[in-house]
């Protein structure tokens, strides 16, 4: 305030000279003391300032509010010709906003635009043409292209930090290429790319009879960003059934957004994906055709109508078909209720199946405490064996049994060229077999504990740690391969591998094929995954879905700490350096990293703390 007196002080002398002539004689008069003619002087000055504000601010709003009677006046005279005084009501809907998404507004062929421009355009209305189901899209093709497009056989994605880039060929063709991240199937599968690959495709033009632009010829399928395709598109899976039933295994699909819940139960009544369908099953009738399925959603309760063979089936089977939908339809978070119908009656299916997805999430943590099995609590180890002949072993590469208590593990030996038993409620020590240099073993929730050579002819080898039984199966795409690294899924049904071949560094996931025992039989084709990543040197699964890795990055020197999915894109997690070795399972989606000391840090609800110091080979059930 004091900086507002000075200023209006210097600039209103006269003003105060002019009014206020009387204080000078009025302080000769002894009238006024020095003290009193200040406050005086300061008041009239701050009268003047209040009331110069007042008059500064009535002219600013008598400006904006002529500005506003100005523009008015203009758009009222625009519409005085213009607005319709007869004729019929016209509904017109605003842009498509899907489930709360983002404004799809896809604009058509512009006239008199060149070729590029026309291809750019059709790129443009394609990427969201789900919001109408391609009708403007295909206002940039000719009649016959557009009849012949199939825009949801593949959607391509590519990264947000790369653009497209317009070339001709030499035929007069448009081609237009962007780096690859990954792409969905017309059955919602995704596969990742690998980092060098590029989405490439060509567009040939005609002009048609008004002698604008249309493109003729074009490859099926859509392209799009990875920002708009997480937006448009939802990642759910569908859950299928162990061959023994008392576990779900998912399937993970992307379906776009304002066609999810229709299109969930249509992927699971048609059934799970080639590689996964030989280890799961569904409980739905395979003469329930996913044509014939109605859905129906109101106040978050979907309503399945299936055919009269469902009706047909006992309560038990229905209740599992029951299971399924429910699983998969709530993991949206767009469905609360499942209620399946037939006739338009309602089907008993009695109590609800709580069937877990990642069983076996509470378990105690193991690592070698000086060459030792221990069992940390508290930081602490607790020794599960005091044998000086097995810390003479040199044991490396801990596996745990599932049980809620530690009671068996299995360990590489002797420069892991040796596969040990180790029964602790025994105090016992097997050898299982030996070789040259031997996979680290991983156990799955059936009891067999799984390895081989490491330099692979194709061959693995799972041995029942309570039978003694042993099976040896054969893999085409491991053979001739040095297997790093292999990990079982808590349900028992799909394995990762790890290995070299011919330079790189691979890894592919594989369903275990059981018999009705739980015996493994065979393989299930291979899935490639994370091709984005190399040089892995450790993996173990976190979640039904996810899985942890530590690996090199694109364009990455040092390893890092990576989350891969089964079905979607892998990504990079802040973690603490020098980590050589991981372990996974406490709960849904912990992680346990040891670092070149020694140290062991746990990565829970992101954020990392340290667990415990002086270990090696850490082991949760697996």
């Amino acid at each position: 305030m004091r900086c507002y007196m000075v200023a209006y002080l210097r600039l209103r002398a006269s003003w105060v000279s002019d009014r206020c002539f009387c204080l000078p004689f009025l302080r000769r008069r002894g009238k006024l003391s020095s003290s009193r003619l200040n406050c005086l002087l300061l008041s009239l000055l701050w009268r003047y300032y209040q009331r110069k504000r007042r008059q500064r601010a009535r002219k600013a709003v008598n400006r904006k509010l002529m500005s506003m009677i100005a523009l008015l006046a203009v758009v009222l005279s625009a519409c005085s010709a213009g607005l319709p005084r007869s004729g019929n009501v016209n509904v017109v809907e605003d842009a498509v906003r899907p489930n709360g998404g983002i404004v799809l507004d896809p604009k058509g062929p512009t006239p008199g635009a060149s070729p590029e421009e026309l291809v750019d355009g059709f790129l443009r209305a394609s990427s969201v043409g789900n919001s109408d189901d391609f009708v403007v899209a295909r206002q940039f093709l000719t009649p016959e292209a557009a009849a012949r497009w199939n825009p949801m056989s593949i959607v391509r994605v590519y990264p947000d930090s790369q653009s497209r880039e317009y070339t001709s060929t030499g035929t007069g063709a448009i081609r237009v290429s962007v780096g690859a991240l990954g792409a969905v199937d017309a059955e919602g599968r995704y596969t990742s790319s690998p980092v060098d690959s590029i989405i490439s495709n060509e567009f040939t033009l005609m002009r048609n009879r008004d002698g604008e632009w249309r493109i003729a010829v074009l490859d099926d399928g859509i392209s799009m960003p990875q920002s708009l395709f997480t937006s448009l598109y939802v990642k759910a899976p569908l859950y299928f059934l162990t061959p023994n039933n008392i576990a779900l295994v998912p399937d993970l699909r992307w379906y776009p957004r304002q066609q999810v819940v229709s299109a969930l139960v249509k992927g699971l009544v048609k059934g799970p994906s080639p590689w996964l369908s030989p280890a799961v099953h569904s409980a739905i009738p395979v003469d329930v055709n996913a044509d014939n399925v109605v859905v129906s959603t109101e106040d978050s309760t979907a309503r399945i109508e299936l055919s009269a063979s469902v009706a047909s089936l006992t309560e038990a089977q229905r209740a599992l078909i029951e299971t399924q939908f429910f699983r998969t339809l709530t993991a949206t978070g767009l469905v609360q209720q499942v209620e399946l119908t037939s006739g338009g009656s309602s089907l008993a299916v009695g109590t609800r199946l709580d069937l877990p997805a990642y069983p076996f999430a509470a378990a105690p943590i193991v690592a070698l405490a000086d060459g030792l099995p221990a069992q940390i609590v508290d930081g602490k180890p607790r020794l599960l064996s005091q044998s000086e002949s097995l810390r003479a072993m040199g044991l490396s590469n801990l596996a745990v049994a599932y049980s809620d208590q530690v009671q068996t593990a299995a360990a590489l030996s002797h420069n892991k060229t040796q596969l040990q038993s180790l029964d602790f409620a025994r105090d016992r020590v097997t050898m299982i077999t030996a070789g040259q240099q031997l996979i680290p073993p991983s156990f799955d929730s059936y009891s067999w504990v799984w390895s081989g050579e490491a330099q692979s002819r194709g061959e693995l080898v799972a041995y029942n740690t309570n039978t003694g039984a042993a099976v040896k199966l054969h893999l085409d795409e491991v053979a001739n391969s040095r297997i790093r690294l292999i990990s079982v899924s808590r349900e028992g049904t799909r394995m990762i591998i790890v290995y070299d071949r011919d330079g790189a560094n691979l890894a592919s996931v594989v369903a275990i094929v059981r018999d009705s025992a739980g015996v493994p039989t065979a393989f299930g084709d291979p899935l490639h995954i994370v091709q984005r990543l190399k040089d892995i040197v450790d993996v173990a699964w976190i979640s039904e879905l996810k899985f942890a890795l530590l690996a090199q990055g694109p364009d990455q020197a040092a390893h890092g700490l990576y989350i891969g999915e089964l079905g979607g894109p892998s990504s990079h997690v802040t973690a603490i350096d020098g980590a050589v070795e991981l372990t996974a399972g406490r709960g849904r989606d912990s992680i346990i990293l040891l670092d070149s000391s020694g140290t062991l840090y746990e990565y829970l609800s992101g954020v990392w703390r340290l667990f415990a110091q002086g270990y090696k080979s850490p082991a949760l059930p697996g």
